[in-house]
């Protein structure tokens, strides 16, 4: 099935996140009119610790999409110096707010911030991130489990698969995948949703993970196999045309600025040149992000519905 993929077309389809960030923002607009009914105005608050250049651009974008589908976006800023004392202070304050239904920690922080303390002090019902343990946890045992949140970019890679799946009639069941990075936020909740059964919310893929210390033979032997392809290594690069099996799905999720000719500009992990061999490939930009962000406000809204009990 997914060799034959390449028959129908030279070069691998490219799958907008746009396209599925439409659908979810569907759902979306749905869930607001009744929000706005009972006179609910969801609102997302980012806690953003200091000035990281690659923050902003990701902050931008949620802004500029909360505020257009009508949510309230407001920044919580806070200087890079702050102590945890404080940074808790400022999360437990807005767990108590009853006007905000969504908290993001906005990653990185500085290292001499507990990053996992941190995360774990959002109210669950707010983890509109879903960073959580209990979250987390959650989509281990299923995908968006009971009450839980799937984390945003995740939840998109899912989207768009499931959107590759319905167009070519894709049956994924037992099939070869291959997730390279393990971050907690993003390689390893990719990986669960990958390989978790089907009646759980998954996708049934034999899923394999890769991870910066896995040696260069060994992750050109796991993508050669690979049916599904999904990189968040953050590696420019990385993913080869040469390692990809002929009409392989590949999900780019890595986000990596680069200097061409002496400027700034943002790339992906897999290689331009994947195109020619993939049957279906998300470019960087506007592939994944899109559709990250249409997921942020998607659990957003949830979230401000479960709250208000709507």
């Amino acid at each position: 099935m997914f060799a034959s993929l390449l028959t129908k077309r030279s070069l691998a389809t490219l799958i907008k996140g746009q396209d599925a960030a439409k659908k979810i923002m569907s759902q979306v607009s749905q869930d607001l009119e009744l929000l706005q009914k009972a006179g609910v105005k969801p609102k997302v608050v980012p806690v953003v610790v200091g000035d990281v250049a690659e923050s902003r651009i990701y902050l931008d974008r949620k802004r500029a999409a909360a505020l257009k589908a009508g949510l309230e976006f407001e920044e919580k800023i806070i200087p890079d110096n702050v102590d945890m004392p404080t940074m808790l202070k400022t999360i437990e304050d807005l767990n108590a707010d009853p006007s905000v239904h969504g908290i993001i920690v906005q990653l990185p922080i500085p290292k001499h911030l507990d990053e996992q303390v941190v995360c774990n002090s959002v109210d669950v019902t707010k983890d509109v991130d879903g960073f959580t343990c209990r979250n987390l946890g959650n989509l281990v045992q299923g995908v968006g489990l009971g009450d839980s949140f799937v984390p945003c970019t995740p939840l998109a890679a899912l989207k768009i698969l499931q959107q590759i799946q319905q167009t070519e009639d894709i049956d994924f069941m037992g099939k070869n995948a291959v997730v390279a990075g393990r971050s907690h936020n993003v390689g390893l909740p990719i990986a669960m949703i990958l390989q978790a059964d089907h009646i759980k919310g998954g996708l049934d893929l034999t899923t394999t993970i890769c991870h910066r210390y896995t040696p260069n033979e060994q992750l050109v032997e796991a993508v050669s196999k690979a049916d599904v392809v999904v990189s968040a290594a953050g590696v420019p690069g990385l993913i080869k045309p040469e390692f990809v099996k002929p009409g392989a799905i590949v999900i780019d999720v890595g986000i990596n600025r680069i200097k061409v000719d002496g400027k700034s500009k943002i790339v992906g992990d897999v290689h331009p040149d994947v195109a020619k061999v993939a049957g279906y490939m998300t470019p960087v930009p506007g592939g994944v992000g899109p559709c990250t962000v249409a997921c942020l406000l998607y659990n957003t809204v949830i979230a401000a519905r479960r709250q208000s009990q709507i």
